[in-house]
C-alpha cells in the first residue's frame, strides 16, 4: 500500500470502530521505521500487532471498496452535471485508492478537455495507452488532445496508430482530417473526410468540414452538395445554413429554405 491508501485503511478501521487513536498512533511509527524493502503492509502490520484480526481487515477492505465505487458514481453525475473540475477531483481520489481504474482515467481525462486541461488529459490517455485494451480509442482521444495543444504532426502520429489499429473508426480519420485541414493539406483532409462519410453516411461534421475544404480548393459545386447533405441530415444547424447561404450568394444562387423565383 502507498502511504494514501495506508492512511484511508486506518480511517476507516476507525470509522468502523476496529482501531483506536493510539493503537494508529503506534502503527504509524512502527512502519514509518521500517525500510521501504523490508516495509509490512499496512493490514498485516496491524494483524501482526494484534489490532486487527482478518475478519476485521476483511471488513475495512469491503468499506474501502464500497467507498471506491460511490466516489466513482458520484465523479460520474458531477461529470454529467457539468460541474468537471469537481469531478476531476473525485476521480482524482479513486486513483488515488485504484491506480489501475481504467474507468477512471477515460472520464478524468474527458472532464480535463472540458475545461482545457489538457496537459494532465493527455498524461491520462497516456497512461491508458499503457494499461488500457481500447487501444485505438486512446491514440484518438490523445491525437484530439495533441491538437489541441498545437502538436498538429504528433496528432497525426498518433490517428495514424488509431487507424492503424481500427480501419473501421470514422472518428480518426475525421480528426486526422482536421489535423491536414490546420496544416492547409486541403486535399489531405478531403480524403480522410471522405473516408469517415463513408463509413458513416451521417457523419455532419465531416461534411460541413469537407464542404470548407472544397471551397478553399475552388471546388465550390462539391462545396455546395457537401453543405447541401448536411442540412438534410439537420437542418437546424446554423452555422451550416450560414455557411452554404454564403456561398449561394456568392455564386448568385438561393439560400437553403429560399423559395425557387
Amino acid at each position: 500500500m502507498i502511504q494514501q491508501e495506508e492512511e484511508r485503511f486506518l480511517a476507516m478501521g476507525r470509522r468502523l470502530g476496529f482501531l483506536s487513536e493510539a493503537q494508529i498512533a503506534q502503527a504509524r511509527s512502527l512502519s514509518l521505521q521500517s525500510s521501504r524493502k523490508q516495509k509490512t503492509p499496512m493490514p498485516f502490520l496491524l494483524l501482526e500487532m494484534g489490532h486487527l484480526d482478518t475478519e476485521q481487515i476483511d471488513r475495512i477492505l469491503e468499506e474501502l471498496i464500497r467507498w471506491v465505487d460511490a466516489t466513482v458514481e458520484r465523479a460520474d453525475q458531477l461529470r454529467t452535471d457539468r460541474q468537471y473540475t469537481r469531478a476531476i477531483k473525485k476521480y482524482s481520489k479513486v486513483l488515488q485508492a485504484q491506480p489501475e481504474r481504467e474507468h477512471a482515467y477515460w472520464h478524468r481525462a474527458h472532464a480535463c478537455v472540458q475545461i482545457k486541461h489538457f496537459e494532465e488529459a493527455l498524461a491520462d490517455y497516456n497512461r491508458l495507452l499503457e494499461i488500457s485494451d481500447k487501444q485505438a480509442l486512446a491514440f484518438n482521444r490523445r491525437g484530439l488532445v495533441l491538437f489541441c495543444l498545437g502538436r498538429v504532426d504528433e496528432a497525426i502520429d498518433s490517428q495514424n496508430q488509431a487507424i492503424e489499429l481500427n480501419s473501421k473508426m470514422a472518428q480518426a480519420y475525421f480528426d486526422r482530417g482536421t489535423c491536414f485541414h490546420r496544416k492547409k493539406s486541403f486535399q489531405n483532409a478531403i480524403q480522410d473526410y471522405t473516408e469517415a462519410i463513408q463509413l458513416d453516411d451521417q457523419y455532419i461534421e465531416a461534411f460541413n468540414n469537407r464542404a470548407i475544404a472544397y471551397l478553399m480548393c475552388r471546388q465550390t459545386e462539391n462545396s455546395r452538395n457537401d453543405w447541401n447533405k448536411a442540412i438534410e441530415i439537420d437542418n437546424r444547424r446554423s452555422t451550416i445554413r450560414h455557411n452554404l447561404t454564403v456561398l449561394l450568394k456568392k455564386l448568385g444562387g438561393k439560400g437553403p429554405g429560399d423559395s425557387p423565383g
